[in-house]
């Protein structure tokens, strides 16, 4: 059963407004949220976090690349690419499939990496106004790193899996550490909605 909890906030000052739900934990946060189309254009400070980050994420990359360019030479020509819910592959591909990963993963990152540059574009759950806008957009740039971060690694834990079946090696235990790990990737986005709300006025 899920439970319905409304919020209206802001209705008397002009501008556009959209009705938004948000689901945590099985408790639906439906409001209307006002679009940010004039937010400041203003780019937050690079703390040492952000950049170790980012660097974490260019390594990742760079190594799923090299697993993949390393594993390539002594692949079967046909490699399992997909698995049903016992772990058993369900669908084969060409060996040259063990790039695709690594190519998401440059794709997504690189994607979020130039996106980050532009924070006064993102959608917010709040109000964006002149006093609270660095730290919002610190908050949600620092927030799509951590999502580079844990999709580069998921995807190079695929990329490992799909090489290790390749080998012979598969583990069903692979299959449920993905399965948690996509579930868990829900956390920073929790995270991240408590604390924009939690200083919103700052």
């Amino acid at each position: 059963m899920k439970t319905s909890v409304q919020f209206y906030a802001g209705l008397k000052k002009p501008g556009f407004y959209f009705e938004k739900e948000i689901d945590i934990f099985g408790v639906s946060f439906i409001g209307m949220a006002k679009m940010n189309h004039y937010s400041p254009r203003m780019r937050p400070e690079l703390k040492w976090g952000d950049l170790l980050l980012d660097a974490l994420v260019l390594a990742m990359i760079v190594g799923i690349w090299a697993l993949a360019f390393l594993a390539y030479m002594h692949l079967p020509d046909s490699i399992a690419l997909h698995f049903d819910a016992a772990g058993q592959p369900n669908r084969y591909g060409g060996k040259a499939n063990v790039f695709l990963m690594p190519f998401i993963a440059t794709l997504i990152a690189s994607g979020i990496f130039i996106i980050n540059q532009f924070p006064h574009i993102f959608n917010y759950p709040v109000k964006i106004t002149p006093q609270n806008a660095i730290y919002q957009y610190s908050l949600a740039t620092r927030f799509m790193r951590w999502t580079n971060l844990l999709i580069t690694l998921l995807l190079g834990i695929i990329t490992y899996e799909i090489v290790a079946s390749a080998r012979g090696k598969f583990s069903k235990i692979g299959i449920v550490l993905i399965i948690v790990y996509s579930m868990l990737m829900m956390i920073p986005f929790v995270i991240y909605l408590i604390l924009a709300f939690r200083r919103r006025e700052k």
